[in-house]
């Protein structure tokens, strides 16, 4: 919805940080694992999916159709998310203890990031 957004020029408030939001909470999980239900982790993706995808939306090329354009960033996202899985799965997995205090510092690096994002916008 918000690619479709962006891309038909509608206006979407606050997507800067709806994205450094994003960045936050993506690094706090990663850092100290809660889960949630499934139902509410949909949600939680599909807010933050509205503003990544409107951002996406008003970047694309005036030469791409919509159809081109989503199907590569569709390819792209679900490549980094698989890169950063399975290279999170391989850390904890090979280095047992290091693995998981290496993904929870990545994590509150991450989030970190993030912060300073937020920080610069207030």
């Amino acid at each position: 919805l918000g690619a479709v957004a962006g891309v038909a020029g509608y206006p979407l408030p606050l997507v800067e940080f709806g994205i450094a939001a994003s960045i936050v909470v993506t690094g706090l999980a990663t850092a100290f694992g809660r889960s949630l239900t499934e139902a509410a982790a949909v949600a939680v993706a599909a807010v933050f999916a509205v503003f990544h995808g409107h951002a996406h939306g008003t970047e694309m090329a005036p030469t791409l159709t919509a159809a081109e354009y989503g199907a590569g960033f569709a390819v792209a996202t679900a490549m980094l998310h698989a890169a950063g899985l399975f290279g999170a799965l391989a850390v904890s997995r090979r280095f047992t203890t290091i693995g998981t205090t290496a993904v929870r510092i990545t994590g509150i690096t991450i989030a970190a990031v993030g912060a300073g994002m937020v920080g610069t916008m207030i």
